[in-house]
This record gives structure tokens, sequence and C-alpha cells, in this order.
């Protein structure tokens, strides 16, 4: 049983990335070398990784902004490459694969993810501001909020799922949306 919903959840999760594939690589084509950049990107990750049906399913709508934004080609790899990061990928590897920047980008996501924002004092609050200010045009900071905002995206669309389903709590049992007030 617990295979066969694997077995299924990686199919769907192919079939949601090869629709989003299509739209990565529309919005990457205002960008010079975008789309090139992206298909081979996604070359990559599918002939390399174990895991590409995850990774993409996590980095194609990040980097589906990203392209939006109209960002460089080495961000686009960064945004596809950076679940596989957090799963486990080693930096030395994603150099190898994709280029120094690209792991340069990833790693200082990581570092990002990894700041205490809710236990700082005045002084590190300050020095935070005054870096802060001296990094805005750095694009990890771009990119960290992209993969925030579309995972927000993403746990408000699985929230919202989960209420309308029959036999659910919170569900009308009718598939229609259940509105609190």
């Amino acid at each position: 049983m617990a295979r066969r919903r694997r077995r299924d959840y990686n199919t769907s999760v192919i079939a949601t990335s090869a629709g989003h594939r299509e739209q990565l690589v529309e919005a990457a084509s205002a960008t010079p070398g975008g789309a090139a950049a992206v298909e081979a990107a996604l070359a990559t990750i599918e002939r390399e990784l174990p895991d590409a049906p995850a990774v993409l399913a996590r980095g194609i709508p990040v980097a589906i902004s990203i392209a939006q934004l109209r960002l460089d080609t080495h961000v686009l790899a960064a945004a596809l490459v950076r679940p596989a990061c957090e799963s486990g990928l080693p930096t030395a590897r994603v150099v190898e694969l994709f280029g120094a920047e690209e792991a340069a980008l990833c790693d200082g996501v990581a570092r990002l993810e990894h700041v205490r924002w809710d236990h700082l004092e005045q002084e590190a609050t300050e020095n935070l501001r005054k870096m802060f200010l001296a990094i805005a045009s750095d694009i990890r900071v771009v990119l960290r909020m992209t993969d925030s905002v579309n995972t927000f995206s993403r746990e408000a669309v699985v929230g919202m799922t989960l209420r309308c389903g029959r036999g659910r709590s919170g569900g009308r049992g009718d598939g229609r949306l259940q509105h609190s007030d």
C-alpha cells in the first residue's frame, strides 16, 4: 500500500512538473540565454539526481518566479537546484554540475535560513540592518524571499484543498470551500 502511494505521488509530481516546466521555459525565454540555461539545468537535475521529481516539484515554481523577475541564468539554475541542496547535495557536487556561482547562491541562501530572527538583541539587530542595506542588491535575498512566497502559496493551496474535501475536518462534504468568519 505504501509503495503504491509513493508511486502515485511520484507520478503526480512528475505530471505537475511537466506542466510547470513549459511555463518555466517560456518565462525564462525573456532573459537572454534563459531558455537554454533552464533546459540544461533541468536535464542535469533529471540525469544526475536520484530525487529529481521532488527537487523539480519544489524548484520549478521558485524558478518561474525568478524568471518572471528576469533575473540571470545563474539565479534560475540555483533556484532549480536549491531543494537538492536542502536535501543534502554537497556544495562540491553543485559546483561540479552547475558552477561556482550557483553553488555560492545556494550556500548563501542556506546561511540566511539559519539566522534566528526571534532571538536577536538590539546591537545584533542594528548590525543586521546595516548588512541588509549593504547587500540589498544581493540576489540571494531575492531567491530566499521568492522561495518563501512559493512555500506559503503551496501551503495555502493544500489547506484549502483539505478544507473542501469530502469527509475531512472543516469540509462540508459537497466539494465547496467552507468560509470561516
